[in-house]
């Protein structure tokens, strides 16, 4: 076996060497020597909210092969304990346990290391080399192995943004930190009986993943280097060598989409300033686009009538018909049938601004029960008696609480070592997110087919009108739009319906703070509908997965400064724009990369309803790419060059090896 290894380590050497540090980031302490320990489930048949029972702790002895001297542990390390205890102790969230049902013995899947820590990420050092001699380190490094195909990816697995940490458990007695991740990785840090150790690790991890201000996020200290938009090596020497921060955030200017959208030409149409310096209604963009037969007292009136004063607005404008796309929040019916002239007659208004027809079909995202009960908050939904030539149908999508649980399930199905995969369709079904995206695609093809071919002018809302509004709006705008299938129009979409339009990704992301009910994977359910959409229709989007695999990956990393706080007031009062990075001028930098070569322009995307729902699949790489389950398939890599090109960049200007194995792979057939 150690002669194996030792072969294996000769042609790996490199890839197990730890990363150069990323413009801005610097080191926070001095190597450890740990055990890192992959935690996956025993079972996959646990529900979040099931109750866990006693933990079980395993210890036993074994002699550390560390004996050089570190600046914070100098002594050799003499016991190692291998504990599994369960979730629900102290300071941490029982709603999502770390831990599954049945305590396991985890040494299997132990391996012993260094561990480094810098301002933007936590990582893990493991070479085959350290267990030369050592038979049961060989056997538990060729387990992790086969489940991760290569040393990088295990080298990337172990290497972890501090900005995706969601939680944190300290149990002292194990000598043991214990971590779950925003991205469906579950590990432990086990440092023995080394307490010193471990009460640093964890006070500097607590420091850098939670701090007290969003500021002190990696994101204010990071640059881009220079190289990226033009040719270079790609290093950073100096400040002189990086790109401004200006770069990359004039993608989106709603001017300039209006322009394109022909919404200026379009005389029924207007742009209201009632929102300058979001005065009005803090949410939404400064700038608004109106019935022009509206006044804007009118508007400020009906302001008072929408939750979070969310009036209907304009987002998209049909270049043919003149048929609309708007978005609001749910209105303030009550108990008491409360209603408002003014907000009326603006409905009316949007769907007299369509001159082939008048009627405005209200899409309510949420199911009719949940649009019910909200009367009893105060708020609810339009009335017929009150709306005239309206038409009110409701999408039946849960809410953001429901979409976290699913999530939380279908992680606990990726991270299980005993799932029956005989079973798998069925177990992945009972998550329930490939039926929530079902959903989501039923109800984007709906609006579509009411804008296109019914030409009916359409009003989408859900409560606060910010997330399933800004999905559905978003998804009906790329099939409608081929603009936004176009790698610069789907950075535009994003920059308008979710970021200008107020989802606040702050409260869903959990950006630099610890868990809440709020978080909700409500964006990441939005890319995957991208994804099934894509996958199927490959030669209708001109950028390929890579650019939502990495959007996926990089919205909880907290290194780029977009998807910051709740909206673009809250940004602008921080200076976002002039001390973050923009995501999208990094992502210019790997456009050969991300562009598809099959790509030819068509009109707009219209796929068969029960061909498109069938299809939808598990997104292999967001949600089983660090899967329990044994990845023996090698997939054969047809661009090679990916590879070579990337090791001759500089550190900030790197795509992962997870995300240059799928650029890699061969295309998958349609």
């Amino acid at each position: 076996m150690a002669a194996t290894l030792h072969q294996r380590s000769s042609v790996v050497d490199m890839a197990a060497l730890p990363m150069a540090k990323l413009f801005g980031e610097r080191e926070l302490m001095a190597e450890v020597p740990c055990d890192f320990t992959f935690a996956f489930a025993g079972s996959s048949t646990k529900t979040p909210n099931k109750p866990t029972p006693k933990p079980t702790v395993l210890s036993g002895e074994k002699k550390s092969r560390f004996n050089a001297a570190f600046n914070i542990l100098k002594d050799q390390v003499v016991a190692k304990t291998t504990a599994y205890a369960g979730s629900g102790s102290d300071g941490v969230d029982t709603d999502v346990p770390l831990e599954d049902d049945q305590p396991r013995d985890m040494t299997e899947y132990s391996l012993p290391g260094r561990l480094m820590m810098t301002t933007y990420r936590l990582q893990f050092y493991y070479h085959p080399s350290m267990s030369l001699g050592d038979t049961s380190d060989a056997t538990a490094f060729q387990s992790i192995l086969r489940r991760f195909r290569s040393l990088r990816r295990v080298h990337e697995y172990c290497t972890i943004p501090l900005g995706s940490i969601s939680r944190i458990e300290k149990v002292e007695k194990s000598g043991m930190l214990k971590i779950a991740t925003k991205d469906h990785r579950r590990f432990h840090l086990t440092f023995g009986d080394k307490a010193a150790a471990l009460q640093k690790v964890h006070e500097i991890l607590l420091t850098y993943t939670f701090p007290h201000d969003v500021s002190y996020l990696f994101a204010f200290s990071h640059r881009l280097p220079k190289a990226m938009l033009a040719d270079g090596d790609g290093a950073e020497r100096s400040l002189n060598d990086c790109l401004p921060y200006s770069v990359g955030w004039d993608v989106y200017d709603a001017g300039r989409e209006w322009e394109r959208q022909g919404v200026p030409a379009h005389s029924a149409w207007r742009a209201s300033s009632i929102n300058e310096g979001y005065v009005a209604i803090e949410s939404y963009p400064s700038t608004l686009m109106v019935p022009a037969k509206v006044s804007d007292e009118l508007l400020l009136e009906a302001a008072q009538f929408r939750s979070i004063a969310r009036i209907p607005v304009l987002t998209w404008l049909h270049p043919q018909h003149g048929a609309t796309l708007s978005r609001s929040s749910q209105p303030k019916v009550g108990m008491g049938n409360a209603f408002s002239i003014a907000d009326e007659e603006l409905v009316a208004a949007i769907g007299e601004a369509n001159a082939n027809r008048q009627t405005v079909h209200i899409i309510d995202c949420r199911p009719m029960s949940s649009a019910v009960a909200n009367r009893a908050k105060g708020y609810g939904v339009e009335t017929t008696l009150r709306y005239k030539n309206t038409v009110i149908e409701f999408m039946n999508i849960p809410n953001i609480h429901t979409m976290r649980e699913s999530l939380l399930k279908l992680r606990a199905l990726s991270l299980s070592l005993t799932c029956d995969n005989l079973h798998w369709y069925g177990d992945v079904e009972n998550t329930k997110w490939l039926h929530y995206v079902r959903v989501c695609l039923q109800a984007t093809l709906r609006i579509v087919d009411l804008v296109h071919v019914q030409q009916t002018s359409v009003l989408v809302h859900c409560s606060h009108g910010w997330d399933r509004t800004s999905q559905l709006s978003a998804l009906a705008q790329l099939c409608l739009d081929p603009f936004y299938r176009t790698l610069r129009g789907f950075q535009v979409l994003i920059e308008k319906d979710f970021l200008a339009f107020g989802h606040p990704f702050q409260m869903r992301m959990a950006h630099g703070e610890k868990p809440s009910t709020e978080e909700s994977p409500i964006f990441l359910q939005f890319l995957d509908c991208v994804w099934q959409l894509q996958q199927q229709y490959p030669t209708y989007f001109e950028f390929n997965e890579g650019l939502l695999c990495l959007l996926a990956d990089t919205v909880y990393t907290c290194r780029f400064g977009n998807f910051f706080l709740n909206s673009v007031q809250a940004r602008e009062a921080m200076g976002i724009r002039d001390r973050t990075v923009s995501i999208w001028a990094w992502l210019d930098g790997f456009k050969a990369e991300l562009c598809n070569p099959d790509y030819a322009p068509h009109k707009e995307l219209r796929p068969a309803l029960s061909t498109l729902l069938r299809s939808v699949r598990v997104w292999d790489h967001v949600f089983l790419r660090w899967s329990a389950q044994t990845s023996s398939v090698d997939v054969p890599c047809t661009r090679s060059d990916l590879f070579a090109t990337n090791e001759t960049r500089g550190s900030s200007w790197q795509l992962s090896h997870s995300v240059l194995s799928l650029l890699s792979e061969t295309p998958r057939t349609t």
